[in-house]
């Protein structure tokens, strides 16, 4: 089941039913790209061409972030839950492990990635994470960058160098890395490196992790009125659909 948010279209399924279904194609070698749109990506995407059309190619949009959930209600198509990219990241860390799955970690300033990947070998020592890079590079470059992650024969790709470079980069070159999944995680890396704190766990089960960053990062505070914009769109979306159901009686 999909869900048409401004235009983007997320996966309506739990996280269990999606990481099934990513599971078996990885196991099937079909190339799968799973990005993590938030309201502001939503509203990006509306004014930035090229975005739009790697959302719209993409295998699964996962429902990160509390706004979407928000706007999914106003337009009366409920999603199951939110889904965090750093949440789904840890799942697909843990099959990998399980499964001997190659891993490529990209993105985050130099030695960040280095970083990550020792922390997740202390808590996934079976892991086999067979590259990793930061996230300073031209976008002239990235075929060359691509080749180079092919080298190392990963079956699954972190990408975090934000939005809308990461959804860019894996949109034109996941298939030239030889990888099988590519997922877009913006700042993962820097959690996983230590640099940045997660918001405590009782902050994320009440839909408030947003609160927490902004707390911490006060330059998050510029994203609001995208936000309200979002919102409201969502809301003028559903009135419009209603009028029009309503005359169409």
């Amino acid at each position: 089941m999909k869900v048409e948010i401004g235009g983007v279209r997320f996966d309506g399924r739990t996280r269990e039913e999606i990481l099934a279904d990513v599971e078996a194609r990885l196991e099937q070698k079909r190339l799968t790209r799973v990005f993590t749109p938030n309201p502001i990506m939503v509203q990006t995407a509306k004014r930035d061409a090229r975005l739009a059309a790697a959302l719209t190619r993409a295998d699964v949009n996962l429902a990160d972030g509390v706004g979407i959930r928000l706007a999914a209600r106003l337009l009366g198509k409920p999603l199951p839950e939110r889904i965090a990219g750093i949440d789904f990241a840890e799942e697909l860390v843990s099959l990998a492990a399980q499964k001997g799955l190659r891993l490529f970690l990209l993105g985050g300033k130099p030695g960040v990635a280095d970083q990550a990947a020792r922390a997740l070998w202390r808590r996934y020592p079976d892991l086999d994470i067979c590259g990793a890079c930061h996230g300073y590079f031209d976008e002239e470059d990235g075929a060359t960058l691509a080749a180079f992650i092919a080298q190392k024969r990963p079956q699954i790709l972190f990408v975090c160098l934000g939005s809308p470079r990461q959804e860019l980069f894996l949109d034109e070159h996941l298939e030239k890395t030889g990888a099988t999944l590519g997922i877009g995680l913006g700042g993962t890396l820097d959690v996983w490196a230590g640099n940045v704190r997660r918001a405590p766990k009782i902050f994320r089960n009440i839909g408030l992790e947003w609160l927490w960053r902004m707390a911490r990062e006060p330059r998050r505070l510029a994203g609001i009125p995208h936000m309200v914009v979002f919102l409201v769109s969502a809301f003028l979306e559903r009135f419009k659909k209603s009028v029009k159901m309503h005359s169409s009686r």
